[in-house]
């Protein structure tokens, strides 16, 4: 059994959804990598892996994606019979159509026999299924302007979502996946008390804070992990995976702000590193030489930068992605703030146009 606390929030909210709901659409972070649990580890793959864990652990019979390049790709190379015989028994149940002449069928595009299929299973009482239909805005070319083949096609998953049953207590789900809600055309979205929307978010604090414990234990980086987690918020988890590559190279930082500075801006020299303890020693007499009769406001600044140079609190705080210090000049015109702003520009940057 996977541990249930490391499970991301999305699949989380896709299982309560399914209390009530028989078809989810799944939009926003859809084409990142994931982080999820099987058993007490947790793994790293495409969307598809990570549904086909989740389903598969919760015991459903048939788990399956499809999409126009692969098609119909099973969790399991046995899950394609049990298939193949839901879709078989319900074909065989279907009533004849009255009023309708005899003749050769037609032959239908691949995706409406694909989700004609899913329908059909879908709607079958005996082995719990989920179809996850990948790229679902690629059926059709224009979401407000549909071909015939491309109606017939949505309007079979408009059906499937009034006809899928519960199989015990596993509810049988059609999962959409698209970029955005608005990719799909509306009447299929809206005003359906059977579908419901899961969006994709990029890793929470938390779920990065799993994802440095499990995979940086041997990374050449001190052990503040949970000030990574606090550092990356925001990235993919592409992007967290490239930083752990870059955390073990031999000339990586060890520092975590250093660390993820390097990823995201390369290589670059610190202009606050470059001060040397020599500097610091007498940054009042550097300041003065600029700002004349402020001996008050140049003590005060001077004792700013020491601290925001070796990173003690009050300046650096104790979260390193803040401002190392905010200084605030007020005073009547000509007591020499712009000098003095343009001293410290001169000292830390060597440029006084840099303020």
């Amino acid at each position: 059994m996977s541990n249930p606390d490391a499970t991301p929030a999305w699949l989380r909210e896709i299982d309560r959804l399914s209390l009530s709901r028989t078809q989810i659409f799944l939009h926003g972070n859809v084409k990142d990598s994931f982080f999820y649990p099987v058993g007490d580890a947790l793994e790293i793959g495409p969307l598809r892996d990570a549904v086909f864990s989740h389903f598969t652990g919760k015991g459903y019979a048939i788990v399956a994606s499809y999409n126009l390049v692969d098609g119909m790709t099973f969790a399991d190379p046995s899950m394609a019979t049990l298939f193949d015989q839901a879709v078989g028994d319900a074909e065989k149940a279907q009533p004849k159509v009255l009023g309708k002449a005899p003749g050769p069928r037609r032959t239908e595009e691949p995706v409406v026999q694909a989700l004609q299929q899913m329908r059909l299973c879908l709607a079958n009482r005996k082995h719990a299924c989920m179809f996850m239909v990948e790229q679902a805005p690629q059926l059709f070319a224009s979401a407000g302007s549909l071909a015939m083949e491309e109606r017939l096609a949505m309007l079979r998953v408009l059906r499937t979502s009034v006809e899928s049953v519960r199989v015990a207590s596993r509810q049988n789900t059609l999962i959409m996946v698209c970029d955005g809600l608005t990719e799909m055309p509306p009447w299929l979205v809206m005003n359906n008390p059977f579908v419901g929307s899961v969006e994709i978010d990029r890793p929470r604090r938390l779920e990065r804070q799993r994802f440095f414990r499990s995979f940086f234990r041997t990374a050449n980086v001190d052990p503040r992990l949970d000030e990574l987690a606090e550092l990356t918020e925001g990235m993919s988890t592409r992007e967290l995976i490239g930083l752990r590559a870059l955390s073990g190279q031999p000339d990586a930082p060890k520092e975590p702000k250093r660390l993820v500075d390097r990823f995201k801006f390369g290589q670059r020299e610190s202009q606050w590193d470059s001060l040397k303890p020599e500097d610091l020693k007498d940054l009042e007499g550097t300041l003065s030489r600029r700002v004349i009769g402020q001996t008050a406001a140049v003590a005060t600044v001077a004792d700013v930068l020491r601290r925001a140079r070796l990173h003690l609190s009050g300046a650096g705080g104790s979260s390193r992605n803040k401002p190392r210090g905010v200084l605030f000049f007020a005073g009547a015109t000509g007591v020499g703030k712009t000098e003095l702003a343009k001293a410290i520009a001169e000292l830390v940057f060597g440029d006084d146009e840099m303020c």
